[in-house]
């Protein structure tokens, strides 16, 4: 028997090779001549280059380049275990950190006020309560025992109510009601009027107060400015003294490169500059003659303005002082005199009824 040749084993082997190549490619549970199926062909067999996109994994963030830390609950690679705290940044100085945190502060003492004020009301509200709670219970058993008396009485008071204006107005007559309904309404017009009178003389003065007040500052401000035109010398020097420090303030900040703080510091000693215009200031010497005499003027109309507002204020301070003494006046009289018209107007609608 002669043996095998080499090329004849070579041809055993391949379809022993091809079909587990084919058991690893065909679904699990579904092997090569299963429910009904062809072996593969040596083309079928072979992997195409569409098998070879899905096995692999993606590898960190694909857009950025940025690599996977391999935890998918941090949603999207995130290595601090969880959201910060508002920390400062690396870019942050301190000055714009303690300007963030007195901000951040300021809000907080706001809202303590504010919880401050909310918490003393509701102790109040439960001091209140509590002193109620404590004697409801007597108070109200008391009230439940008197209630059936009470309420017959305030029926009764009604009812003599009741049968007194029928008989009061028979014995008037229409002219007798209409007497008296004028009589007090006299008395009610007068005591409004008299009301009124006093609120409007309470407004008038508080208005001719105000004024007041406000030409004493203006008064006072232009009594500063002349003393600052008759001595501009010492006023100018006094000025760039005070630029000065806030220059060297600009300096400081910029030495220390707090330049957002040298900006503010540049724009507030602008305008400080800048208000000087107003008063006294820098000014060529031929122009401070016409300075002082304008400055005389604008005094003495403000000292004129503010003694006519004086003599208001105390005219307006008299007014009500009478408005509120014709008022408490007829509060305390006109009740009396009413009751003595109304007896003497009562006698003769009687006599004229009994005569009849």
């Amino acid at each position: 028997m002669s043996e095998p040749s080499a090329d004849a084993g070579d041809a055993e082997a391949v379809p022993a090779q091809q079909k587990d190549l084919d058991n690893q490619l065909q679904p699990q549970g579904q092997a090569v001549g299963e429910a009904g199926g062809s072996p593969p062909t040596e083309e079928e067999a072979l992997p195409t280059e569409q098998t070879e996109e899905v096995v692999e994994a993606p590898v960190g963030d694909t857009a950025s380049g940025a690599p996977s830390t391999g935890d998918d609950s941090t949603g999207g690679g995130s290595t601090g275990g969880g959201s910060t705290d508002s920390g400062s940044s690396d870019d942050d100085t301190i000055a714009e950190k303690l300007a963030q945190l007195e901000t951040e502060a300021t809000a907080a003492r706001t809202k303590k006020n504010q919880a401050d004020v909310a918490l003393a009301d509701l102790e109040n509200r439960l001091t209140t309560l509590r002193a109620v709670q404590k004697d409801a219970e007597t108070a109200a058993t008391a009230y439940t025992a008197a209630y059936d008396a009470l309420a017959r009485e305030d029926t009764a008071y009604g009812e003599y109510l009741q049968s007194q204006e029928e008989g009061l107005r028979r014995q008037l007559g229409e002219d007798g009601v209409a007497g008296v309904e004028a009589v007090v309404k006299a008395r009610s017009d007068r005591t409004k009027k008299l009301d009124r009178k006093a609120r409007k003389a309470a407004r008038t003065l508080a208005s001719a107060e105000s004024r007041r007040d406000r030409l004493k500052d203006r008064v006072k401000k232009r009594s500063d400015a002349l003393a600052g035109w008759k001595k501009l010398t010492a006023t100018v020097t006094a000025q760039h003294t005070e630029l000065k420090t806030r220059r060297e303030e600009i300096a400081k900040a910029r030495q220390a490169g707090e330049y957002a703080l040298a900006y503010w510091l540049l724009g507030s000693a602008a305008a400080r500059r800048k208000s000087f215009g107003e008063g006294p200031r820098l000014i060529p010497p031929k122009d401070l003659e016409h300075k002082l005499l304008d400055a005389v003027t604008a005094l003495a109309d403000a000292q004129r303005a503010l003694a006519d507002a004086e003599t208001a204020a105390t005219t307006a301070k008299a007014d009500l002082a009478a408005a509120t003494k014709a008022r408490d006046k007829h509060r305390a009289e006109s009740e009396a005199q009413l009751r003595e018209s109304l007896r003497t107007a009562g006698t003769h609608a009687t006599t004229g009824e009994s005569n009849a």
